[in-house]
């Protein structure tokens, strides 16, 4: 089984509708990240249906859903913790350029977008 190492950036790119939401969502379903992370957040531009019934399902580890770039919740919790951004890289924010260039090792974060 392929595994991911924390405190990496990831990203996923493929064409609208290609399964890149369905393939991260399976990473973490599967907990394919080692060490696994204490903290999931997903923050995202566009809501999607997943996200009102994925908490609700006990074999999902439990996601933070926040609308927007929203990077200081990050700073608020000091374990290690994945981040996923959905639909929100095109905005252009310096403070998501530090987390790609240092944040991984510093802050603990695994990031896949």
């Amino acid at each position: 089984m392929l595994k991911f190492y924390a405190n990496s950036n990831i990203m996923v790119i493929g064409a609208t509708s290609s399964g890149k939401t369905t393939t991260v969502l399976k990473i973490i379903r599967k907990q394919l990240i080692e060490p696994w992370p204490k903290k999931i957040f997903y923050m995202y531009g566009a809501k999607q249906d997943f996200m009102d019934t994925w908490n609700n399902d006990k074999k999902n580890p439990t996601i933070e859903f926040i609308c927007g770039l929203q990077l200081e919740v990050l700073e608020e919790f000091s374990g290690a913790k994945l981040l996923i951004i959905d639909d929100l890289c095109l905005s252009q924010n310096k403070d998501l350029t530090n987390h790609f260039i240092r944040g991984s090792h510093h802050m603990k974060t695994t990031k896949y977008t």
